[in-house]
């Protein structure tokens, strides 16, 4: 997660000189206020031009960078500008730098011509190569996304529009935003927990069957038992007849002979 711990600015809009906001380290919102025209929508500026080179103005419409620098100072003739942007990413340590001066040879800067920029990014004190510092910059702020969370309040309408825009920059921007708030990993991760709970739930109904045929052989096996038990009995009952039966001729053979 990108956390903005501190940013320098030098010459910046209305921020005259060099100028530095400490942003609190605790957990939870900060909040910049005060009244119109006092710099609040310049801090957002800068943090995008510090990422992307880019200052928009009202309407989003981008402003020339001879028009950022302050005008007190032009006046004085010291042009050009500059943003340094400490944060944190992924628990890393990060120094954003990017500074716009003027070109060699140029007095009066009339166009962005006139201006050479420079950028750097330093990642825990070594400074990264050019390429990889886009791709840095790519991973930890994508441009796409960036209007979302660098916007005035009175703009929200205007992004919901594009949110609803049915075109493919509508749509490229809410797979993006979706990207960053980790929605595919959601969406993958709810359907591999269906099919877990499709698989869980064959698996306890095979358990269940052969439970119900366990019962069944169970209770089979018990009333063969009650009626070997009967048939145990039966067959002693029927011994002791067969014993008194054999016992009555006994007695009839002997009075038999007894006439003879």
């Amino acid at each position: 997660m990108l956390k903005i711990s501190r940013i320098r600015l030098t010459n910046f809009g209305p921020f005259k000189g060099e100028q530095s906001i400490e942003l609190p380290d605790d957990g939870g919102v900060a909040i910049v206020y005060g009244e119109n025209m006092r710099g609040k929508t310049t801090l957002l500026n800068a943090i995008r031009y510090a990422f992307f080179g880019k200052v928009i103005g009202r309407g989003s419409r981008q402003l020339a960078l001879h028009k950022v620098g302050n005008w007190e100072s032009a006046e004085a003739g010291e042009y050009g500008f500059k943003v340094i942007l400490e944060f944190t990413y992924s628990d890393r340590p990060y120094e954003l730098t990017r500074h716009c001066r003027l070109r060699p040879g140029v007095t009066t800067p009339q166009s962005d011509d006139d201006y050479l920029e420079e950028t750097f990014l330093r990642r825990e004190g070594d400074v990264l190569g050019p390429e990889q510092m886009q791709l840095e910059l790519a991973q930890i702020l994508p441009e796409k996304v960036s209007r979302f969370f660098l916007f005035d309040g009175e703009l929200l309408q205007e992004y919901e529009e594009l949110l609803r825009d049915e075109s493919d920059m509508g749509r490229q921007i809410k797979e993006a935003i979706e990207r960053i708030l980790g929605v595919p990993v959601l969406t993958n991760g709810r359907a591999d927990l269906s099919l877990l709970v499709t698989e869980a739930q064959r698996t306890e109904s095979r358990a269940a069957q052969r439970d119900q045929r366990t019962r069944e052989l169970g209770n089979q096996h018990a009333r063969l038992l009650e009626l070997r038990e009967h048939h145990q009995a039966e067959l002693q009952r029927l011994q002791g007849e067969l014993e008194d039966r054999r016992n009555e001729r006994k007695a009839t053979d002997e009075a038999l002979r007894k006439r003879a």
